[in-house]
């Protein structure tokens, strides 16, 4: 049964106060002429040694929708839908389910982001071709069980920014170009200079030619399916440049995932026997050649010794890790429409060692957030690989597991360690050119000695904050300045934190720091 309220408002006021707990600055609209409903500012996901260089605050929009069931689906305006498609930043909708008054049950998240932002550009066109009023139609929305994060479902839409990388907004517009929704298709004839043109002809529409003669030609520009006037071109040579092929966007989806690439699509020609018709799709690292038996050969080249960015590792290493004998699915959008979703079944790999490495990269992503990330801040996957043992116990250190750490003091003070209630510690990793320096704090659930070894275990660890640095001699100063952070924020906290400053050779100074009139003892 229905409640008699309206929870819209309330809706709002709850995901207002869901972002004030991030730190977000939130700003609501009376009307729905925008076609969203919030736009917050959130600072930075975590401040940094160099706070003068930090970027702006990250703005998003957010549509919120709310039931009054436990039915995890929703709809939107088509012109709402298509307002948050072309907006560069980043938008979302969130619905939240009051199953009982005033207070919701659940909450979903949607990434107007790649499969979302084809849906709602392919109605649009179809509406406006059909003389449809945009705002009269609609978009239905269904969430899956991964959309579903309740009272995370702030830090699920941070995260989903994050994975992006840096310069979002440029992203987006290449994504959303790359869909066909401004650009249309033409039709073209052609006369070749010599008889033995149909195998060069389609060596070339599918890349491998890079030029042909033709003695004449014409075009016809389509714009919405419907035919511009002819323009007549005389004899020359036929090439294909990137400006001439046909954009796409390819999807891979696995389970509830999906990786996205903007790429390009060569078609062969069609007057051939359907068996030896092919179309080439290039994307990212993807190749893919469909012939017209519907057979599809997918080719991944990324290289093991080339580096690239974080965001752009996290996704070819998250691929390597689907390797697991289960079933992918590409789907292809191109300026024509969609290919049907294509079953891709890869030969069953180990992808423990994949698992591992996605976890260290996303670990170095969270160091490091792409709004401050550095444009040459690169590593390759063999650099990951070689440094693996130390990355894993960097994802351990920094995650909610329980940890033992264990300290052998030069010199036993006869102080009660029983007493401390966190560590802190900076944590460096050289990626490429750069050191990312971490500081690092975990509770402390139990103190034991061992001989002359204080042993704590501890949990709960987090990033208190992370920045980068070129691999210089500054490096140890910078370690000691933040770990000089580290415990100037321990005084006051009513809290014992026992900080450490490596040295060399594994060896270090300790400080124990607590708020009271004598605050600290070393």
């Amino acid at each position: 049964m229905a409640w008699e309220i309206r929870t819209d408002r309330i809706a709002e006021g709850d995901v207002a106060r869901l972002c004030r707990l991030e730190k977000g600055r939130v700003t609501g609209v009376d009307e729905d002429e925008n076609g969203w409903d919030l736009m917050v500012e959130f600072p930075p996901a975590l401040e940094s040694a160099f706070p003068d260089r930090d970027p702006p605050l990250r703005r998003c929009i957010i549509q919120v929708k709310s039931t009054q069931t436990r039915r995890a689906a929703t709809k939107v305006k088509l012109s709402n839908a298509l307002a948050l498609t072309k907006d560069d930043l980043p938008c979302f909708t969130v619905l939240l389910t009051y199953p009982k008054p005033h207070e919701f049950e659940a909450a979903y998240l949607q990434h107007m982001w790649g499969s979302p932002m084809m849906d709602a550009l392919f109605r649009a066109r179809k509406a406006k071709v059909a003389g449809k009023a945009l705002h009269k139609q609609y978009v239905p929305i269904t969430f899956k069980t991964a959309d579903r994060h309740d009272h995370d479902v702030i830090g699920a839409l941070l995260r989903a920014i994050d994975e992006v990388g840096p310069d979002y907004a440029e992203k987006k517009r290449a994504l959303r170009e790359a869909m066909g929704y401004e650009d249309g298709s033409a039709d073209v004839s052609l006369t070749f200079a010599n008889d033995h043109y149909l195998k060069d002809f389609d060596d070339l529409l599918l890349g491998i030619r890079k030029e042909l003669p033709i003695s004449a030609a014409s075009i016809v520009e389509k714009r919405f399916n419907i035919p511009g006037p002819k323009h007549e071109i005389g004899a020359g040579r036929l090439s294909l440049t990137e400006f001439q092929a046909e954009k796409c966007v390819l999807t891979l989806a696995h389970g509830d995932e999906e990786l996205v690439w903007v790429g390009k699509v060569f078609k062969g020609l069609e007057t051939l026997p359907l068996a030896q018709r092919r179309v080439r799709l290039v994307g990212g690292p993807l190749s893919i050649i469909l012939s017209g038996n519907r057979n599809a050969n997918v080719t991944w080249d990324s290289s093991f010794d080339t580096p690239c960015p974080l965001d752009e590792l996290i996704r070819d290493v998250k691929f390597r890790s689907w390797m697991d004998g289960s079933e992918t699915f590409l789907t292809i959008w191109t300026e024509r429409g969609e290919f049907r979703p294509i079953p891709i079944n890869f030969d069953k790999a180990a992808t423990e060692t994949w698992t591992d490495i996605l976890s260290a990269v996303q670990a170095l992503a969270r160091v490091v957030p792409s709004e401050r990330r550095p444009a040459d801040l690169t590593v390759s996957l063999k650099e990951i690989a070689r440094q693996l043992d130390t990355h894993r116990a960097f994802v351990q250190i920094c995650g909610p597991s329980t940890q033992v750490i264990r300290i052998r003091f030069e010199v036993d003070g006869g102080h009660d360690f029983s007493l401390v209630t966190h560590l802190v510690f900076p944590w460096a990793i050289r990626v490429g050119e750069y050191y990312l320096v971490a500081v690092v704090e975990r509770e402390v659930t139990s103190v034991s000695r061992e001989g002359d070894q204080i042993q704590f275990e501890s949990g709960n660890g987090r990033i208190l904050r992370g920045t980068p640095i070129k691999a210089t001699d500054a490096t140890d100063a910078l370690l000691a300045r933040e770990v000089l952070w580290a415990r100037d924020r321990a005084k006051g906290s009513n809290r014992r934190i026992l900080s450490f400053h490596p040295t060399e050779g594994g060896s270090g100074d300790f400080e124990l720091t607590w708020d009271s009139e004598d605050n600290s003892d070393s």
